[in-house]
């Protein structure tokens, strides 16, 4: 995968840059970058990049004012290519719209995660996934080769997989879906009363040995209303039991785990009862789910689908 971002054509120097309390800040278009005393020299050392075209690459679709905070780590995390970037997205009020932080290890040419937030009044309206789209194709150009994150049990472990990550091997099953994860339990437990195709795209991905395979998981948009609503609802014949009846079953000791997945269950039927619109399957399986996810940018399968979702790169040319 080329890489089309333009190259820094002379080193930065603290000329055209402003002194701010002890750092460098270099003014682009009303955006900033802030580096400590240190900056320049690790700028020069480690990223291709004038600035000006960091920012433009950063920036590109964000609504508001991106601000990008530099700062290296001590001496030997300089010559080691350690630092930290930070990210701050503002509207025009000054209000925080989406923040990010991101630990480089340009020396190995590896990027690792720090925090990423969006504003929740501002979910839903694509400013997270052009952030790490912007991210990704400046890392690209800065060298770097790959990048981890963790997905959060709140909405991480859906979203990032939607993205394009995938999770990283450790023993066992991919990542954290060991057999006693949340989502391993919930899948089995929904199993019997789910559609043939989405019982085989969870078994491909539980059974088998290829992580791209929970990128399927993630897109299953069969709706699962009417399927809690009807588990929840004893049948008909005099004698049977419902679903939910029989997941909890009559034990006076109820393991941890299995109290958290009836909790879960619950939870989502009470969601379930009053829904006004489709609950996917894929979101409902990975949220909640904590995971470490991690994307190759060697990974021609994993850098498409990850241009795909976040609506094309501009300075990668895909193969």
């Amino acid at each position: 995968m080329e890489n089309t971002a333009p190259r820094r054509a002379q080193p930065v120097t603290a000329v055209g840059f402003m002194e701010t309390g002890g750092g460098i800040s270099f003014r682009h278009n009303g955006m900033n970058v802030d580096m400590d005393w240190g900056g320049a020299a690790f700028w020069n050392a480690y990223i291709p990049l004038a600035p000006q075209v960091a920012l433009e690459i950063l920036s590109r679709d964000l609504p508001g004012r991106l601000t990008v905070a530099f700062d290296k780590c001590a001496a030997d995390g300089f010559l080691a290519g350690r630092g930290h970037i930070h990210f701050e997205l503002l509207d025009s009020r000054g209000s925080l719209m989406a923040q990010d932080s991101r630990a480089l290890d340009l020396a190995n040419r590896r990027v690792h995660d720090g925090y990423f937030g969006v504003a929740h009044a501002l979910h839903g309206r694509g400013i997270g996934r052009t952030l790490m789209r912007n991210q990704i194709e400046f890392f690209h150009a800065c060298g770097v080769r790959s990048m981890d994150i963790s997905a959060s049990a709140r909405n991480g472990g859906y979203t990032w997989a939607r993205v394009g990550f995938l999770p990283l091997r450790h023993g066992g099953l991919y990542g954290d879906f060991s057999r006693n994860s949340a989502f391993t339990q919930r899948a089995w437990a929904l199993h019997p009363l789910l559609d043939q195709s989405s019982r085989m795209v969870i078994d491909r991905f539980l059974k088998g040995d290829d992580p791209h395979d929970l990128w399927a998981v993630a897109d299953l948009e069969t709706d699962i209303v009417p399927v809690l609503r009807a588990a929840f609802n004893p049948p008909q014949a005099v004698g049977k039991r419902s679903w939910w009846q029989r997941l909890c079953g009559g034990k006076k000791e109820v393991p941890a785990e299995e109290q958290a997945l009836r909790s879960h269950f619950f939870e989502a039927y009470t969601q379930a009862a009053r829904a006004e619109k489709p609950m996917k399957l894929g979101r409902h399986l990975l949220t909640g789910e904590s995971w470490r996810a991690g994307i190759s940018f060697d990974n021609p399968r994993q850098m498409q689908r990850v241009s795909d979702y976040t609506g094309g790169f501009k300075y990668i040319a895909l193969n």
